[in-house]
């Protein structure tokens, strides 16, 4: 018997426009997970957002946050893998934000926490994005000068699309840094995201497909973000409401984000419907 790992994006694929799961998502999963389903989620929020999303669900497994950065234990939120940038290639990156006038959030990690400092604030989604994360990190600071050592995991924009590609032409090229730029979900900004080479959504994806020792990887997204991780998959899976580029590159397509499609799809995988 075909020994199956399902992972998922949360925004825009396993959550609806409310940035919830949905009753019915979780009745069905947590259904499976109770009869010991491999599932779990690759997401580019950090741990600390994604935990409080994901606690209705019987999770297992670890999960996988900020674009493959760190695999988390999903009850307790404690990393159990991270791969920090060298303090020399963040210090690179930083000046790139700060050339184009772009400082960013810097997240550090210091073996227990996640820190967060910036510097201003670019738009009123930014302002939200503070004010609402502030009460769920231990340190979330407005600071005169970035600090850092070999702790610096992430620095991350929300933009318009041109402010973010022109950061991302420079960002990318600095050697040990990997760069995702996609739409926001939710506005109509575009998100930078960047951190170690030695991360992405496929590369956590696949890690986990090892230590479960699964016989396939079936993996749903839908924005860019997403493409390493489902070209990596064995089964890409691309939610209806999924942007053009990544309907194209999956080999299935499920029912919308608001309607329950990523359950809805595994439900019928592991009955032997689909």
């Amino acid at each position: 018997m075909t020994k199956t790992l399902y992972i998922t994006d949360l925004d825009g694929t396993l959550l609806r426009g409310n940035e919830t799961v949905s009753p019915v998502s979780t009745s069905i999963l947590n259904e499976m997970l109770d009869k010991g389903l491999l599932f779990s989620v690759c997401t580019a929020r950090s741990v600390v957002t994604a935990s409080r999303i994901l606690k209705g669900l019987h999770l297992r497994l670890p999960i996988i946050t900020m674009n493959g950065v760190f695999a988390c234990d999903a009850k307790t939120g404690k990393a159990l893998r991270s791969q920090p940038l060298a303090q020399d290639t963040a210090g690179r990156l930083l000046s790139v934000f700060l050339a184009h006038g772009r400082p960013p959030f810097l997240f550090t990690f210091d073996g227990n926490d996640l820190r967060v400092q910036y510097q201003a604030l670019k738009s009123p989604q930014e302002e939200a994005f503070v004010k609402d994360r502030k009460t769920k990190y231990k340190s979330f600071r407005q600071v005169p000068a970035f600090q850092f050592g070999d702790d610096c995991v992430y620095m991350s924009a929300l933009d318009t699309r041109q402010a973010v590609e022109a950061v991302y032409a420079d960002a990318f090229r600095i050697p040990g840094v990997q760069c995702s730029k996609y739409a926001d979900t939710y506005t109509d900004l575009w998100f930078l995201e960047c951190f170690s080479d030695r991360a992405s959504k496929a590369e956590g994806a696949l890690w986990l497909k090892e230590k479960t020792g699964a016989d396939q990887m079936v993996a749903f997204g839908d924005n860019l973000n997403d493409l390493g991780m489902l070209e990596a998959a064995d089964i890409a899976v691309a939610v209806s409401n999924a942007r053009p580029e990544v309907l194209r590159a999956a080999d299935v397509t499920a029912g919308s984000h608001e309607k329950d499609g990523v359950a809805r799809m595994i439900w019928e995988m592991e009955t032997k419907i689909y």
